[in-house]
């Protein structure tokens, strides 16, 4: 079958030649297959299958590029053929070939060889300033660390969305806006709209490795914000974990941050990186974690509030607040560490404790009741020793001014 992208060039797969040497006798054949499907390629042996291309399409015959699958190699020579062909850019020749295939598995190395085959290997821009990307940008943490750097002049930041590019599939249009922007850093917030279930394992793992593959080809410095979740196995027992300490993940959930630190930290040797492990953030803007806004919501109606009382004593969690999360996040993006860094508060709290201080800060006559669980809970805390000497960061927003800024803001809107 083939794939036309112009009316003069197509792609397919090399187990369909016979029957397109029979059905169009006169369409030229490119066998590309001699190319390796990945890097390596000398630029010379490119370039070579180009202009043959070329010298096919001059004669006047159409042609169709063929490669095992039909995938890389074919879509990536058909690109460069289209390039030279039209006298346009390869990004722009590329963008059409993906347009027309909707081939979403092409691999970037392929496409690098190919683009140094066209256009030279260009030389590495180096800037002071910081260009970054921030994918998730319309996230809870992304909105508000938006909003903060629009008041930094030294970084230059562009918010992707997922109506811009779909980070499932669009790997190709990732690259391309990684180069025509001189991104430098990308900040990879984006994840899964239901981020605890089965299916939302593998997404999460797809979309990290298609920016794990950008980051690598165009030497980008990854900043991946993991969580407190990898310890979440551990019960029984209070912790304080520094960034050493080995992970137990329990569920869906904190296997996938588990295993998308072992993506970052393990495939690629080339890649400059920085995983944060942040404890449970709050504020205005998101409804998570659930607990706070639905005490809230009992508060301000006066209904009585249950909290959870395990075996082992009452559950404690450690918050931390938006803004100190985007602080420390634009220390990172500025100070560029290497590594695991832990982001919290350095201190947990009851959540009996987080109950009581929003019935107070409310007024609200609201009583607290226990609600027993046959199970036991943990309690772990990040030690943020590490961020304070590297970042020269600490959390400044306390619970209770936390809590406050979420209530005020609760009134504002329904006033």
């Amino acid at each position: 079958m083939i794939r036309w992208i112009k009316n003069y060039i197509g792609t397919a797969s090399a187990k369909d030649i016979k029957r397109i040497q029979k059905e169009h006798p006169d369409i030229f054949i490119l066998d590309v297959r001699v190319l390796l499907d990945g890097s390596g390629n000398s630029p010379k042996v490119i370039r070579e299958k180009i202009d043959e291309g070329l010298k096919a399409l001059q004669s006047g015959k159409k042609i169709v590029v063929v490669c095992d699958q039909g995938v890389s190699r074919s879509n990536s020579i058909a690109a460069g053929i289209i390039s030279s062909f039209e006298r346009i850019s390869f990004d722009e020749a590329l963008k059409i070939v993906y347009k027309e295939t909707k081939e979403t598995e092409i691999k970037i190395e392929v496409i690098e060889s190919v683009r140094e085959a066209v256009e030279g290997k260009k030389t590495e821009k180096t800037s002071s300033f910081v260009r970054l990307a921030i994918t998730g940008a319309n996230g809870f943490i992304g909105k508000r660390l938006v909003q903060k750097l629009r008041e930094n002049s030294k970084i230059d930041f562009f918010p992707i969305t997922r109506n811009d590019l779909d980070l499932m599939k669009d790997k190709i249009l990732l690259d391309i806006f990684i180069k025509e922007n001189q991104i430098n850093t990308l900040l990879h917030l984006a994840n899964p709209k239901n981020y605890t279930s089965n299916s939302s394992l593998g997404e999460t793992l797809t979309m990290l490795k298609n920016v794990l593959d950008v980051c690598s080809t165009n030497n980008v410095y990854l900043i991946y914000p993991s969580g407190w979740v990898i310890f979440s196995g551990y019960k029984g027992e209070e912790l304080s974990v520094d960034e050493n300490f080995a992970p137990k993940p329990k569920d869906t959930y904190s296997y996938t941050k588990f295993l998308a630190e072992q993506l970052v930290t393990h495939w690629y040797s080339d890649i400059q990186y920085c995983i944060l492990r942040i404890c449970p953030v709050y504020g205005e803007g998101s409804d998570k974690p659930k607990f706070i806004w639905n005490f809230i919501e009992y508060a301000s109606e006066n209904k009585d509030i249950g909290v959870h009382r395990y075996k082992n004593g009452f559950p404690k969690l450690e918050l931390i607040y938006v803004d100190d999360v985007c602080e420390a996040i634009i220390k990172v993006i500025e100070k560029k560490p290497k590594g695991v860094i832990n982001i919290g508060s350095g201190k947990a709290v009851y959540v009996k404790e987080v109950a009581e201080k929003i019935i107070k800060l409310m007024n609200s006559k609201s009583k607290i009741y226990y609600i027993d669980v046959d199970d036991i809970t943990s309690s772990i805390t990040l030690d943020i020793s590490k961020a304070k000497k590297i970042l020269g960061w600490e959390p400044k927003i306390k619970i209770e001014e936390g809590l406050k800024k979420i209530i005020e803001s609760i009134k504002s809107k329904k006033n």
